[in-house]
């Protein structure tokens, strides 16, 4: 499996309600970044995290992806958009632009290090 490949299943197995599976494509000590000063660090907290971001953002799409490799790292780019519904009951839909970094493990799969779902826009 392809570090492109080992991102859409996470996101799929997240769409599935299952959270643990999703977060054993994670490393043991890695990192998702809710939201850009909230960070879960492990893979209990990595569900917990998941579980979070999607009681708000249930619905989760990724329209175009790149990945970047030199040797058993890789830097996953995605554009993402997700919609939920308002307090008030009006739609609410909200994206971004991803960065990952995924480390290919000894048995040749890929594990992600850092799900960064916030990407550059953590700096704002």
């Amino acid at each position: 499996m392809s570090p492109a490949e080992t991102m859409a299943t996470i996101v799929a197995l997240r769409q599935q309600g299952k959270m643990d599976e999703a977060a054993a494509y994670f490393e043991e000590d890695g990192v998702l970044v809710i939201q850009p000063d909230s960070h879960a660090v492990g893979r209990a907290a990595i569900k917990e995290g998941l579980v979070a971001l999607s009681k708000v953002f249930p619905v989760f799409h990724i329209s175009e992806r790149t990945v970047v490799q030199a040797g058993s790292i890789a830097l996953h780019h995605s554009r993402w958009s997700a919609q939920s519904v308002g307090e008030k009951g009006e739609p609410v839909e909200v994206g971004g632009l991803t960065s990952d970094v995924l480390r290919q493990q000894p048995d040749g799969s890929w594990k992600v290090a850092v799900d960064n779902p916030w990407g550059g826009s953590i700096l704002d």
